[in-house]
């Protein structure tokens, strides 16, 4: 009669105060203390957790003044100060820690106020796992560090019976990418008392990035965990060919790594440019691209960079603005600088076209200066003789300096000059053409009509 009375008052919930109750939070569900409550199983080294609330069902405040627990293996971890005041319908929570020391059954009493229950917890004989000296748990990961790409290291994992008895040692697996387990086993194998396994484990990353693995002793999985980061790049040299020494020119752009590239290499080539004067260039460009940035790769094992299409070299355009360019690799600490110096006036085309009202004369050209001030015409009968005392003498400055202000291309321009002819045009046979900037004068081609 008395054990069954017994028995039947460990299913009873616990009440104390009138107004405290002690509950098991598993999620949002509240679950009432009983006299036992059992918080489950642990492996020896691990730990499990469990959260208890003290509500206040009652309509006054009420205070918590005893929060005491007492049995090996158990630990608040999280445990309020006390005394602690709940007010009508809130609560307090705390938690309780299980981290067993070995095998076996464990207990201990938890106390809040005048009520009592007991914990119950078990630890069932398990192998140990340590990896350098230090117990594995199933919480903590395994860290084998950061590493470079093309290295690996190793880390030797223990698996030993620290128990009295026998253990089967029947599953050993790892898994996880760049993980790999390097000593071979046959098992299922017994381990006796004090025996050991010694296992090689390496971790050899292929791409830079973190990574998790997994390894698997019997029921228990233990974290791994390693990082990868590339090696430092090869210091980057950027060159150009052929030397530029003005405007209107396409040289070729080369980058070489100091050593072999230890891995792929991506990476980006920019330019800037900044002009003698307050205006810009945005023909200032790499032509493969079309913009002032382009993309370049370098194969493991090589020095000389690729840029899109599969060429080694790319082409740069050097505008027609005088100024400093300026070419740099991101993330990388080479650069190198073009001065653009000014120029005279460069002229690509000039033509002559016979009207019937007289002459016209055009040019194509660029000023990288942007200052044309002074047009000047000479012209030429059919013998090769200057007509005239003199050229024809224009002031060009305020159209050429209006022309530049609303230009979007740089340096270049185009102009056309008409003169009408009294008399026999057919006289004339040719024309030069003298342009004057800043930087000096250009005398075009002859021009024949």
């Amino acid at each position: 009669m008395t054990t069954r009375l017994l028995a039947l008052l460990a299913c009873l919930p616990l009440i104390g105060a009138a107004q405290l109750r002690v509950f098991v939070v598993d999620g949002e569900a509240e679950r009432e203390l009983a006299a036992q409550f059992d918080m489950g199983r642990a492996d020896a080294g691990d730990s499990i957790e469990t959260r208890f609330r003290v509500r206040n069902s009652g309509g006054s405040a009420e205070t918590v003044r005893i929060l005491t627990l007492g049995g090996a293996g158990f630990s608040f971890s999280n445990r309020p100060s006390i005394p602690y005041i709940i007010a009508p319908g809130f609560f307090m929570d705390f938690r309780v820690k299980f981290q067993p020391s070995g095998s076996g059954s464990y207990s201990a009493s938890l106390t809040v106020n005048s009520i009592t229950g007991i914990l119950r917890a078990s630890s069932p004989p398990v192998l140990t796992v340590t990896s350098e000296g230090v117990a594995l748990t199933t919480s903590s990961p395994l860290d084998f560090g950061k590493v470079e790409l093309g290295s690996t290291t190793a880390r030797r994992i223990a698996i030993t019976n620290n128990t009295p008895g026998t253990i089967t040692l029947s599953t050993v697996a790892l898994s996880g990418e760049g993980f790999e387990l390097k000593t071979a086993l046959t098992l299922p194998r017994a381990l006796q008392p004090r025996t050991t396994v010694t296992l090689e484990t390496v971790f050899t990353p292929k791409v830079a990035g973190s990574f998790e693995g997994k390894l698997l002793v019997n029921d228990r999985l233990f974290r791994l965990k390693g990082a990868a980061a590339s090696p430092p790049v090869p210091r980057a040299t950027i060159s150009i060919s052929p030397a530029v020494t003005s405007s209107g020119k396409q040289p070729k752009v080369s980058i070489e790594l100091a050593s072999p590239a230890a891995f792929p290499v991506t990476g980006v080539l920019t330019l800037a440019f900044q002009a003698n004067g307050s205006h810009s260039d945005p023909t200032i460009l790499f032509v493969r691209s079309g913009s002032k940035s382009i993309g370049f790769t370098v194969a493991q094992g090589e020095t000389r960079a690729t840029f899109s299409g599969g060429e080694t070299e790319t082409a740069l355009q050097t505008g027609t603005t005088a100024g400093t360019i300026t070419l740099r690799i991101v993330s990388n600490s080479d650069t190198l600088s073009i001065a653009i110096p000014a120029t005279p006036v460069v002229v690509d085309m000039a033509r002559g076209t016979r009207t019937s009202s007289g002459l016209d004369i055009e040019l194509t050209g660029f000023d990288n200066t942007r200052s044309v001030s002074q047009l000047r015409f000479q012209f030429f009968d059919r013998n090769g003789r200057a007509i005239g005392s003199g050229p024809v003498s224009v002031d060009a400055g305020a159209n050429f300096r209006s022309f530049f202000e609303a230009s979007a291309l740089g340096g270049l321009f185009s102009l056309r000059a008409s003169f009408p002819v009294s008399g026999d045009a057919s006289q004339i046979a040719g024309a030069e053409v003298e342009l004057v900037n800043s930087a000096g004068s250009t005398r075009s081609q002859r021009i024949q009509f």
